[in-house]
């Protein structure tokens, strides 16, 4: 609340509310290198008396990029989801302004695999196509079963973890036979 008297004792009252400040993510849930669009509300903003505001630091893992907010306390940044993230994880992103830490939670999803044809007899090539695994990695252990399907050599990963690999299914018997891939 704000009061004002002027010289003839009149007064005046005005209230103002002050936001909390707000940090949003998109998406809140993405893959390692993706672009991470972070937006910031409630900041210490520019204005005729502070035509400097104070930088906001923004910090996931050990990327930290600065943000400067507009004249109504709101800024966005992009930034790229750090390599070095685990797959999956939840991850801490932080502003910090003046000793004052936000914080908001994002997400590395775990890796998934689809494989196709889905069903077939012994000795029927499958095609495994898989996301989200660490980039540039080998194969160390392919099982269609619980046997050894790893063709050679070992495939690697592509760098955004991408994985695709034709496969022989192993002489099994009928019923449902579990695909494992290590990287």
């Amino acid at each position: 609340e704000v009061r004002v008297t002027d010289s003839g004792g009149r007064l005046g009252v005005a209230t103002i509310t002050i936001p909390g400040r707000t940090l949003t993510l998109s998406p809140a849930v993405s893959r390692r290198r993706s672009d991470l669009t972070i937006k910031g509300s409630g900041f210490p903003a520019t204005n005729s008396l502070s035509p400097i505001a104070p930088s906001v630091n923004i910090t996931y893992a050990n990327t930290v990029v600065s943000a400067n907010p507009d004249p109504s306390g709101n800024f966005t940044v992009v930034l790229k989801v750090p390599v070095d993230a685990g797959i999956p994880s939840d991850n801490t992103v932080q502003a910090t302004v003046l000793g004052t830490v936000t914080s908001v939670t994002h997400s590395v999803p775990g890796a998934s695999m689809k494989v196709s044809p889905e069903k077939g007899p012994p000795g029927t090539k499958v095609k495994l196509t898989g996301l989200d695994f660490p980039g540039f990695a080998a194969v160390t252990t392919l099982t269609i079963g619980g046997r050894n399907a790893i063709p050679s050599p070992a495939p690697d990963t592509d760098r955004e973890g991408g994985l695709s690999v034709s496969a022989t299914v192993p002489d099994l018997d009928t019923g449902i036979a579990s695909i494992i891939v290590i990287i």
